[in-house]
């Protein structure tokens, strides 16, 4: 008995359609859901305090235009960076004096030198011991400080 040609096409097309719509992927449910990056994602949407949580915060506060980017070291997959303040007016002091230039040390990848003037919250530094003592730096900014705007 011989199959005509057109029920052989047919025949294919409908056994190529039942492999294909007969496929079933595993779908994980939703209470065995583990984030293993939980933390990382934290640390991107950290919150920034405002500028009068960070005044509060900070030890030194200087709105300067003339702040240069000095040096920059790669430490543990983040950017280190070292900056001078050449000048600036003091918004808020310690109680000991501020001679100019000032180094300070900063860990904010969201910081633009360039702006037309900057506002920098500084605290006494925590971070770096070593670097801190091999560069002269003497201040830190503020971690979740708004940088440099």
């Amino acid at each position: 008995m011989k199959i005509p040609h057109y029920h052989s096409k047919y025949i294919t097309i409908t056994v190529v359609f039942l492999l294909v719509s007969c496929n079933k992927k595993y779908e994980r449910p939703d209470e065995y859901y583990i984030d293993l990056f939980r933390n990382e994602e934290n640390e991107e949407h950290a919150r920034t305090y405002t500028s009068q949580e960070a005044a509060n915060k900070s030890l030194l506060v200087i709105k300067t235009d003339s702040i240069l980017l000095t040096d920059q070291l790669k430490i543990d997959n983040k950017r280190i960076k070292i900056y001078t303040i050449y000048s600036g007016k003091i918004l808020k002091k310690p109680k000991d004096s501020i001679l100019f230039p000032i180094r300070l040390i900063s860990d904010c990848t969201k910081i633009n030198p360039s702006l037309d003037s900057a506002t920098v919250y500084m605290i006494n530094p925590r971070s770096y011991r070593l670097l801190i003592t091999d560069l002269k730096v003497s201040y830190q900014t503020l971690p979740l400080a708004p940088c440099f705007r």
